[in-house]
């Protein structure tokens, strides 16, 4: 005999009632998500206008040196740049401009002049549109902790496919920042020929790029842009030898082969700091004819031209160096003695 089973209306009253709680808690979770992500975009969004600064020149040092058989006048610049300078292309600009309204009061940049802009100058506007908390981060390492989390569509995405060897959250940064960083430096620098009727050796910037060659990956790379009295880009120099620092989210530039560029003081090469150490690269310059070499070069740290030498870093020691050296000569000695003086 088949036994049927007995219900009890109040079954179906309890199984509705676990289903309208169960909905309830979901649209309290998707409210609870919905917050929260409202909050990140607008803690994400907020305290990013920086306001314009009056960022001082600290114009304690210029020197002129008129006897000169080049004919052509040598704009060094050496800037004092805080993290204010950086953090809008406004400030960036202004902080520029104060120093070539600073020579051309002086008389020391005139028309057809060679400027020349230090290492890695372009390279902090990787801080450019950040959150204030950024530009006064204590570290380094908390400014870019902040980035990512501000950041994170755009750092979720640069965090993929990172090169083995390489830092990934300063390759990650410098990926998705590396389109606006190169809009501003160029912009203003090509503004600084043109107004300057002058031609300019923008010190250099971390750019990511694609060489479009066989030696060269897609990557980070430490390039320097060449810009002539119109304004006009015309050459851009990769940095082949990095320091150790550097290729820990750089790459080195493979080329057999750089060109001299024409200059107001003839065919000029431009070596990036390291790349000067290089004697190989003065044999190339002379290949290639050029009459002028310019360093740009960026040292860490007060007082580290006093320091000893420790060696070549990043790269094998040349055979003409004397190894007696490291660690006996400083590192103005060693510069004087085996880089562009030497």
């Amino acid at each position: 005999m088949d036994q049927k089973r007995s219900v009890n209306p109040s079954d179906d009253y309890f199984t509705k009632k676990e289903i309208l709680k169960s909905s309830a808690r979901g649209i309290l979770v998707a409210l609870l998500g919905f917050v929260l992500f409202s909050g990140l975009i607008y803690w994400s969004n907020s305290g990013r206008e920086y306001p314009l600064t009056d960022s001082p020149l600290y114009l304690d040092e210029i020197r002129h040196f008129p006897a000169d058989s080049c004919g052509t006048h040598v704009v060094l610049i050496q800037p004092w740049m805080t993290t204010a300078d950086y953090s809008n292309e406004q400030n960036f600009r202004k902080k520029i401009f104060g120093y070539i309204k600073a020579g051309q009061a002086q008389g020391l940049i005139p028309k057809g002049s060679l400027i020349v802009f230090p290492e890695h100058i372009g390279t902090w506007l990787v801080a450019a549109g950040e959150k204030r908390s950024v530009i006064h981060a204590p570290t380094i390492q908390k400014a870019m902790t902040t980035m990512l989390l501000s950041d994170f569509f755009n750092s979720g995405f640069s965090l993929r496919n990172i090169p083995e060897g390489k830092s990934k959250v300063p390759v990650a940064i410098f990926r998705y920042k590396s389109p606006e960083m190169r809009r501003i430096y160029r912009k203003v620098f090509s503004e600084v020929a043109r107004r300057t009727a002058s031609h300019v050796i923008a010190g250099s910037i971390v750019e990511y790029t694609d060489p479009k060659d066989s030696l060269n990956a897609p990557g980070l790379y430490n390039v320097s842009y060449i810009f002539n009295d119109g304004g006009a880009e015309v050459a851009k120099v990769f940095k082949a030898y990095p320091t150790s620092d550097e290729l820990d989210f750089l790459n080195a530039y493979q080329t057999p082969w750089r060109r001299s560029v024409v200059t107001p003081v003839g065919l000029t090469q431009v070596f990036i700091c390291a790349d000067s150490w290089q004697p190989h690269a003065y044999l190339q310059a002379k290949a290639d004819s050029a009459w002028f070499v310019a360093v740009p070069s960026f040292i860490t740290g007060t007082g580290h031209l006093q320091q000893k030498w420790l060696g070549y870093d990043g790269c094998p020691t040349p055979e003409d160096v004397a190894r007696a050296d490291i660690g006996n000569i400083t590192e103005a000695e060693a510069w004087d003695r085996y880089a562009l003086p030497g």
